[in-house]
């Protein structure tokens, strides 16, 4: 699994496309996205964002930002 953020009209926001995305392949409940080796979102605070979730065989229950 990778995850792109886009902004709220569609583009992607720059530092958080796909080729930025690490793979997720696990099985963990927990896992945590980064981009570039950071999990820091916290500059996109206060902004209306889309999340694009790309998957191969994998299966999305639940997304959650802290």
């Amino acid at each position: 699994m990778q995850v792109e953020l886009l902004d709220a009209s569609g583009p992607v926001i720059a530092g958080f496309a796909k080729a930025n995305s690490a793979v997720i392949n696990t099985f963990k409940m927990n896992a945590t996205v980064t981009w570039n080796g950071s999990s820091n979102i916290s500059s996109l605070a206060g902004q209306s964002i889309r999340v694009k979730v790309y998957t191969k065989g994998a299966k999305l229950y639940a997304l959650q930002f802290q």
